[in-house]
């Protein structure tokens, strides 16, 4: 197994906190698909099929808009991006909150939007990661390559945060507010609480959606604790992987992702000194780069066709906000 990369990490310029109705960020338009999810999309852009198709899973209790800008740069290099929520869905209907049924709704959302047996590149950043990871396993034929981002191993805490720091999770979690947000978000992600304006958290969806993703967590920690967990089941994974860590993540810590380059055997490890759970928000060029190189290693072969022409529908208020 080769040695993972250490990448510098520069001073961090002063974070844009403009809305998306505000001018300079970028907009993403939205629509939903049959299953519930919503599908956050770039319709302005021309994709180039000869390009990989790819599907971002944003964090825990965040909308399409939380990883709009690293998506928007691959979009504007041709691929044709989407960001898929399944908050909403899950909001609605009551399901059990599972990893597998996180994953079967990402899954089943990107067929609908890209079509039958079309592969992508699935993206999935923090809490995304880990559903990512169920979607590889269980259907690997929708799976060109995999890019995990600051996440943790089949979302189990092989290597925890100390007592406090986990303490701070779920606290702000459980209890998500405005006032929450000011008093807890630095010390939980370690950046300025203004990111979160930018992570596109909910108060009214993400209160009740992050109670029901941090429960899926927990069941599959349990199942780890029983033997009967989906860690093994990571050895299965032989598209390739790239995965991004940084070595102050205090959230998903570098042992997370040592385990995860250990277990997947056609994996790269790249950490960003410095880097802290936020990176792919408050790092966008450095994590660009990585993907780049990425893609670049692992190009596929296109079929040159015209890029597919997604009709949107209406979107309840609550997915818009």
């Amino acid at each position: 197994m080769s040695k993972y990369m250490v990448r510098h990490c520069p001073e961090r310029t002063p974070l844009n906190t403009q809305s998306e109705a505000e001018s300079g960020f970028v907009p993403l338009n939205r629509y939903v698909v049959d299953n519930g999810s919503t599908i956050g999309y770039f319709g302005d852009s021309v994709s180039d099929s000869r390009k990989s198709r790819v599907a971002f899973i944003p964090g825990i209790g965040s909308g399409v808009a939380s990883v709009s800008d690293l998506a928007s740069r691959f979009s504007e290099r041709g691929h044709e991006v989407i960001v898929i929520d399944t908050r909403l869905r899950l909001l609605k209907l009551g399901q059990l909150a599972t990893m597998n049924y996180y994953g079967e709704l990402v899954a089943d959302a990107a067929q609908e939007h890209f079509g039958d047996n079309k592969e992508y590149v699935l993206a999935g950043f923090s809490f995304g990661g880990f559903v990512a990871q169920e979607v590889a396993v269980k259907h690997p034929e929708q799976v060109e390559s995999l890019v995990l981002l600051n996440t943790l191993a089949a979302g189990v805490l092989l290597h925890p945060p100390t007592v406090t720091e986990m303490a701070k999770i779920l606290m702000f979690v459980a209890t998500f507010s405005d006032e929450t947000l000011r008093k807890h978000a630095a010390s939980v992600f370690g950046d300025d609480p203004e990111l979160l304006k930018l992570y596109d958290m909910n108060i009214d969806v993400s209160r009740f959606a992050g109670v029901l993703q941090s429960a899926a967590m927990v069941n599959e920690l349990l199942k780890t604790l029983i033997g009967q967990g989906p860690l093994a089941r990571l050895s299965e994974i032989n598209k390739p992987t790239l995965i991004i860590g940084g070595d102050k993540d205090r959230i998903a810590p570098l042992p997370n992702s040592l385990e995860l380059h250990k277990r997947i055997s056609n994996s790269e490890l790249e950490i960003i000194e410095g880097g802290g759970h936020m990176g792919p928000v408050t790092l966008v060029d450095q994590y660009e780069r990585l993907m780049i190189g990425f893609f670049k290693r692992h190009k596929p072969i296109r079929d040159i066709k015209s890029p597919r022409k997604v009709k949107a529908i209406k979107v309840p208020q609550a997915a818009q906000q």
